[in-house]
């Protein structure tokens, strides 16, 4: 398994706060052995103060979608969808990469991501954000529409 894949998946399938013992001992089971550098990307989940917030509220990890863009059916998984007075979709990345290459790199993705919520939940206000374990931070991608 890839790191990027086992992040996405602790990050779901474990208890949160997430525990160093449980992560290495979940990367273990899927042939990973966490660096000193994961474990301390990865378990920085747990002092963003957004990322406590939403574990609070009503969210969803892996949220399948459907959705026809340019005469195409694209469908996937969501990383991260919090329901709160708005909608949060978050998209988990390890990439290496600064804040405007993460915007500039996925952005499109995101916004593909909104279109398909906008059409389940048409009159909420959706956003769209970036966990960077590199950065260790969220970062806003598409602003939402009023």
């Amino acid at each position: 398994m890839n790191r990027g894949t086992l992040f996405h998946e602790m990050a779901g399938l474990l208890d949160y706060p997430y525990l160093k013992e449980k992560v290495i001992q979940y990367a273990k089971m899927n042939s990973y052995v966490m660096s000193n550098k994961d474990l301390d990307q990865f378990l920085s989940l747990n002092e963003n103060k957004l990322y406590k917030k939403w574990m609070k509220l009503n969210h969803q990890f892996e949220l399948s979608y459907i959705v026809l863009k340019d005469e195409m059916v694209l469908h996937g998984y969501m990383d991260l969808v919090i329901f709160d007075t708005d909608i949060t979709i978050l998209d988990f990345k390890t990439d290496a990469l600064n804040e405007m290459e993460l915007v500039e790199t996925y952005k499109e993705q995101l916004i593909t991501y909104k279109e398909a919520l906008q059409k389940i939940y048409p009159d909420s206000k959706i956003s769209t954000v970036l966990y960077s374990f590199y950065l260790k931070k969220v970062i806003p991608v598409v602003e939402s529409e009023s």
